[in-house]
């Protein structure tokens, strides 16, 4: 199904992640800043990126505008689930090429699950 990478620096989030993907029989690698988040994607050229925007030391935002720079990494689909709700956030994301914009305390973990599987279809 393809390496899932995802930056998130919620520790605890993440171990939860974990046993959700390793359930699902998907390959996960994680990061827990944006720095990096980044280089671990021009490494591994994951399937797909779940990125979060509250990261050390610059954040997700900046993380997606050095994807869509490159040609190589701006193919590479990224599902954006963080805590900031707002709408100008969201635009921001999605004018970036994000494909998907999920706010964490809205969404329960079954239905990001969900959406990840169907992306990496």
């Amino acid at each position: 199904m393809g390496k899932v990478l995802i930056i998130e620096d919620d520790v605890m989030l993440n171990r939860v992640y974990a046993l959700k993907f390793v359930a699902e029989k998907i390959d996960v690698e994680f990061s827990v800043d944006a720095e990096e988040g980044f280089k671990k994607i021009k490494e591994l050229k994951p399937s797909l990126v779940i990125l979060d925007l509250i990261l050390p030391p610059r954040g997700g935002f900046e993380v997606l505008e050095k994807m869509q720079k490159s040609k190589e990494l701006s193919v590479i689909p990224v599902v954006v689930v963080t805590g900031l709700g707002q709408a100008t956030d969201k635009e921001r994301c999605m004018a970036l090429g994000a494909k998907e914009y999920i706010i964490k305390t809205q969404t329960p973990l079954a239905e990001i699950i969900e959406k990840i599987k169907a992306l990496l279809k």
